[in-house]
């Protein structure tokens, strides 16, 4: 409940939080209303467990908001966050996609450090200008016309680089607006099942992207085909 507490904790009070059960079994509902009393916050439960693209495609269509900030469980806000979101989308008016600076629970950055504001076109965002982790903020029209693939887990990287190329650039900048938690038990990374996570991320990822790669990205073509043969092979060898 620590990611409820920091968003009802920002300075800032202009925010709407959609929480999505996403069909759980456990007491959830139970223990997100004592939340509910505020009207800014949402509770949503899915009947069956659909996977996290799913949940957050159903939360974004119940959002009232022009903008989206994702915020999985295991992540906090800074006191803030919502008051520097604000200041940027004021400052770039025109400007439809953003992405900032992540540490851990422990303060260590989890991606290269950004050090001002930055405006990337989309060939160089499909590159990978900075490497490692950030979180973004999008106009839910955006998200709305590029929704997350349901049919896998995961797989962000590939709705983000479709926003960009609609749009034509982003900007990276150097605020931190969460910290997350990378030692959690129950992160993907650590589970074996993950391999069949993940080919399907890369197939999903080449049908979408190939003639970018083939244009702007050669060499990471050659990374993510080797990726895809990789991980559909260790997840065969674990079954």
């Amino acid at each position: 409940m620590e990611a409820i507490e920091s968003v009802i904790a920002q300075k800032c009070k202009d925010w709407e939080l959609i929480i999505v059960d996403d069909g759980s079994t456990d007491d959830t509902a139970k223990a997100v209303r004592k939340y509910l009393v505020f009207e800014n916050i949402k509770y949503l439960k899915l009947e069956k467990n659909s996977g996290v693209c799913s949940a957050r495609n159903y939360a974004i269509s119940h959002a009232r908001g022009e903008w989206i900030f994702l915020l999985d469980s295991d992540c906090v806000l800074n006191k803030n966050s919502i008051e520097t979101l604000k200041k940027v989308i004021d400052r770039y008016p025109k400007s439809s996609f953003h992405k900032f600076m992540v540490k851990t629970f422990r303060g260590v950055l989890m991606g290269d450090e950004i050090t001002s504001s930055l405006k990337v076109g989309f060939k160089e965002y499909f590159r990978n200008r900075f490497a490692g982790e950030y979180t973004p903020l999008i106009k839910k029209s955006m998200m709305e016309k590029h929704p997350f693939i349901e049919d896998i887990n995961g797989g962000e990287g590939i709705v983000w680089k479709s926003i960009v190329q609609d749009v034509g650039h982003m900007y990276y900048h150097p605020n931190c607006i969460i910290n997350y938690d990378d030692e959690g038990n129950d992160r993907l990374s650590l589970r074996y099942r993950n391999y069949g996570r993940l080919y399907p991320i890369f197939s999903a990822d080449l049908r979408t992207h190939f003639l970018n790669y083939i244009r702007y990205a050669q060499i990471q073509l050659v990374l993510v085909l080797l990726k895809f043969i990789g991980y559909n092979f260790m997840y065969n060898l674990k079954r």
